[in-house]
């Protein structure tokens, strides 16, 4: 499972689960499968059955190559980003310090909305998250150690106290 609250879940509905990524990510997901195929000397491939966000991430399908597994992907959400506003919302003059993001969408959402100062802090709840908002020209992205509220939180600039 990705996380706790999917282990819990998956327990709870298949009465099952083998393994909980740490970090809370697909990718350390993705790399704690690989090391329990890699101490199984390697073996057959699997076929891994992978459920989850239709544009999610790849890590699963990326290691591959390296590995003859057979990534199976359900898409079984997609996520929709809010369409373009005209005129968009210049967030200079909203003097926020930082935007917390959860999403690729959420990230998809905010450019569609609004104009973004230069180096406005991004504090992203994961690698996925973060990803999509590097490609924004001028951002400052702050990633999160783990997908929970206190990491986000944690990631944010401290301002200074006069």
């Amino acid at each position: 499972a990705v996380g706790a609250r999917t282990a819990a879940q998956a327990q709870e509905s298949l009465e099952h689960c083998e393994l909980v990524a740490s970090p809370e990510n697909a990718p350390s997901l993705a790399r704690a499968l690989h090391e329990r195929w890699r101490a199984n000397a390697g073996g057959a491939p699997w076929t891994i059955v992978a459920p989850g966000a239709l544009d999610g991430d790849r890590s699963l399908e990326q290691l591959s190559g390296a590995t003859g597994w057979r990534v199976q992907r359900i898409a079984l959400y997609r996520t929709l980003a809010a369409a373009p506003r005209t005129p968009r919302i210049d967030l200079a003059t909203w003097c926020l310090d930082a935007v917390l993001l959860a999403s690729p969408s959420a990230v998809a959402g905010l450019v569609a909305q609004a104009e973004l100062p230069r180096g406005l802090a991004l504090a992203c709840i994961g690698p996925s998250t973060a990803a999509a908002a590097a490609r924004i020209d001028g951002a400052r992205v702050l990633e999160a150690e783990r997908a929970d509220l206190d990491a986000l939180l944690a990631t944010l600039p401290v301002p200074a106290i006069p």
